[in-house]
């Protein structure tokens, strides 16, 4: 360390937190004087990738994809490339080393070691043992069964491709194997990509119809989506399941496949049944965006953000690269399956409905046959149209103002539990909600396209009973009632007070206009929409061309998010929910914050900038993604940059936020404006922690926090031993030395009291 300048190598610091020392101590103390312990681990370069094994196993791979293993839960590393046979041994193209680690999620002990070369390992103890695996081929992307630790799929590029000869196609081939990479079989040749299924012997992919020609270079058109069900062993097992599909995902709730469409559009569809059918996702409107990103909640909810056309590069930021740039799009929420909320045939009278003011009939409404039933009144009767009678039925007898008849029982209808409505009516039915009698309402079905928050526009049909369906609430303009909202008074500036949040609600009927004797209704039912349909849940959300999109789900508190909005002067703001996207709200600032650029106004509850706009913490959303069993995934585009600290939760840490941003009206976009904050109740508050952005991590179950400046050098961390309830600085290197940091990662079970903070001495890279 004291030949400063000199030394190049990655410095991995392991800081182990025991008791705090001393509170009494003054000014920054070393670390060691804390109570913690820092060892020091000189890397060959900077680190690629990690991941955590069972028995305090860490392995690591640099960016000379050198592997090495730590057993002590990272107090100590060690090279193993001396174990790993002919991993030096390679020719161009190939490379030497270690290209990346597999774990298997159906055995924690087993991992895949992917070489640069023909020649890859597999260790079944952890890393203390490994044994080599020649398959005389170079590999692409490796998946490892969820539940079969035998099971690897991975791609191969053909010789064309890697530059070894000259001739023939370049194309991309899929191999399986079922010993743990002992032997490969050949499956399918140009395919573009594959998974394994949501069932054990099931495996999706895509390939081009026509195995012929440069693979790269053919039209995106003529992939197809296929499915396997006997993990590729036979291909009378395999059927093509979705024409053009062009991209797919594998969820927790099911398979969706974007598909192409004429005019350069595309269109999503889904899958509940392992793949074996396709139905096609119902948005609220004709979408014309191209790119879709599929985000699951661990309750089964579904987020798909659609890219919107325009691209709206932030402004001055020359270090952002046009793959980082920020596109817009709306991101819409799937809808949990369906229960029966509410459903009635009329056969047993009105005792479900009641009138205006509580009154115990409708007074413009009574029960009787259909009108065009033939041959009885019973449902075993024929209506005029042959399909049919429809028996008892409702009759509305004279025009209603503001509704005849409600549901006596009521149900919740909002953005993050809509419900599907459905009807079948004769001459010009009007159907709504509200929350009284009739109280706050909204006519969501009626002959009129210019009443607010209407869904669905009926017409006067008289001669055959004709069936309304459709998913209420869809928009976010109908989020709140449309009528009623002047009985709550007005604020002083003349505006209506108290558009509520629709949730609550009756169903609401009534006769119109030039129907007023003449219309029916039978058959009513609500029930919860199916999952394929989406509902608006953020407007104009922030993502990028690779297809982060700024949306964090609270890990371990369904219900909670985070995500960042674009404005019409393509300023970014930061919006928080409780309920799923029912409604969004700024972040408040914290509550002892002292910015004369940012005042919190006691008269008017808000806080307010000097030019009187609307003041908010502004989070920057990049991830720290923790797949299973342990690894992190490093993502290649703009949180990777470190840039930036990420928005951090954890399960085990429950209602523990950790992010990086600014108070003002907009998030800004340099470093040096950056700001730590953390949050001990989901986001209702926040506290300050340091200045500039920074490196950081939970652990122990949410109790410890460390943090570290990443944007220049820096000799000290900061540290929490009470789940950020208070910070304390201390130093990391010793005295005079300088520490560049790039990350501080924990265990992803946060269960550790160790953390890897990683860096130069240097700054180089």
């Amino acid at each position: 360390l004291g030949m400063k300048g000199c030394l190049k190598h990655l410095v991995a610091v392991v800081v182990i937190l025991g008791m705090l020392a001393d509170g009494a101590l003054g000014g920054e103390v070393s670390c060691q004087r804390l109570g913690l312990r820092v060892s020091r681990v000189e890397l060959d370069a900077a680190v690629k990738d990690v991941v955590w094994l069972p028995g305090q196993v860490v392995l690591i791979i640099t960016k000379k994809n050198t592997l090495y293993r730590s057993a002590d839960d990272g107090r100590t590393f060690r090279t193993v490339m001396d174990q790993l046979e002919d991993s030096e041994t390679e020719e161009a193209p190939y490379k030497n080393g270690v290209m990346g680690m597999f774990p298997s999620d159906a055995d924690s002990k087993r991992v895949f070691i992917k070489g640069g070369g023909k020649v890859h390992w597999v260790s079944y103890d952890s890393g203390q043992s490994f044994h080599t695996r020649r398959m005389g081929m170079a590999i692409g992307d490796v998946k490892m069964h969820p539940s079969h630790p035998n099971c690897i799929l991975s791609s191969r590029l053909s010789d064309r491709c890697l530059g070894v000869t000259s001739i023939g196609f370049c194309y991309n081939s899929l191999y399986v194997s079922y010993d743990f990479g002992t032997s490969w079989k050949l499956a399918v040749s140009y395919v573009q990509q594959f998974d394994w299924g949501p069932h054990d012997e099931t495996v999706i992919y895509s390939a081009y119809e026509k195995a012929d020609g440069h693979q790269f270079l053919q039209d995106t058109g003529r992939l197809n989506v296929y499915r396997s069900t006997d993990m590729l062993k036979t291909e009378r097992n395999i059927r093509l399941v979705v024409h053009k599909g062009v991209g797919f995902k594998v969820s927790k709730s099911g398979v969706y496949v974007a598909v192409a469409s004429d005019g350069g559009t595309m269109e999503l569809f889904v899958s509940r049944d392992d793949a074996r059918s396709f139905l096609p996702a119902v948005f609220p409107q004709l979408l014309s965006q191209t790119r879709y990103t599929i985000m699951d909640q661990d309750d089964g909810t579904v987020f798909v953000s659609v890219e919107h056309p325009k691209n709206a590069q932030i402004e001055g930021d020359s270090t952002q690269s046009s793959s980082d740039s920020v596109t817009v799009g709306d991101i819409y929420a799937s809808i949990a399956d369906g229960e029966v909320l509410f459903q009635d045939n009329f056969e047993n009278g009105l005792s479900r409905w009641r009138g205006q003011h509580r009154s115990s009939v409708p007074s413009n409404s009574k029960v009787v046959d259909d009108p065009l039933c033939v041959g009885g009144t019973g449902r075993n009767g024929k209506d005029t149209e042959g399909t049919g009678c429809r028996g008892k039925v409702l009759k509305m007898q004279d025009c209603s103002a503001e509704g005849d008849a409600f549901s006596l029982e009521s149900f919740t209808c909002s953005v993050s539990f809509p419900c599907k409505v459905s009807f079948w009516f004769l001459g010009l039915a009007w159907q709504g909600f509200a929350d009284g009698y009739p109280g706050r309402h909204v006519w969501s079905a009626a002959g009129d396209d210019e009443e607010r928050g209407n869904h669905h526009k009926t017409a006067t049909i008289r001669d055959r009973w004709t069936r309304v369906e459709y998913v209420f609430p869809r928009k976010h303009s109908e989020f709140v009632w449309a009528e009623g909202g002047k009985k709550l008074g007005h604020d002083a500036s003349g505006e209506t007070r108290g558009r509520h949040v629709i949730s609550r609600v009756r169903m609401m009927l009534e006769a119109h206009s030039t129907s007023c004797n003449s219309t029916y209704f039978d058959d009513v039912r609500i029930t919860r929409a199916r999952t394929e349909d989406y509902v608006m849940a953020l407007r104009d959300s922030t993502r990028d061309n690779t297809g982060h999109v700024d949306l964090h789900m609270a890990r371990g508190l369904p219900g909670i998010l985070f995500g960042n909005v674009i404005t019409e002067e393509e300023e970014i703001r930061s919006l928080r929910t409780s309920d799923m996207g029912n409604e969004w709200l700024p972040l408040s600032p914290p509550t002892n914050w002292q910015d004369r650029h940012c005042q919190y106004n006691p008269h008017t509850s808000k806080w307010t900038s000097e030019g009187g706009e609307a003041c908010a913490l502004h989070l920057h959303m990049g991830h720290k993604i923790k797949g299973a069993p342990g690894r992190w995934e490093f993502r290649a585009h703009k949180e990777a940059d470190r840039r930036f600290g990420p928005l951090l939760t954890n399960e085990h840490g429950m209602g523990l936020v950790v992010a990086t941003g600014n108070v003002g009206t907009h998030l800004e976009q340099e470093p040096d404006e950056a700001e730590m904050f953390v949050s001990r109740d989901a986001g209702r508050s926040w506290s300050r922690v340091m200045e500039g952005s920074a490196a950081y991590d939970i652990g122990d179950q949410g109790s410890l926090i460390l943090a570290a400046r990443n944007h220049g050098p820096t000799s000290d961390v900061t540290l929490s031993v009470d789940s950020g309830a208070t910070f304390r600085m201390c130093q990391l290197t010793a005295e005079g030395e300088i520490f560049e940091v790039h990350d501080v990662l924990a265990d992803p079970n946060a269960s550790s009291t160790n953390f890897l903070v990683l860096g130069t001495d240097d700054g180089s890279e």
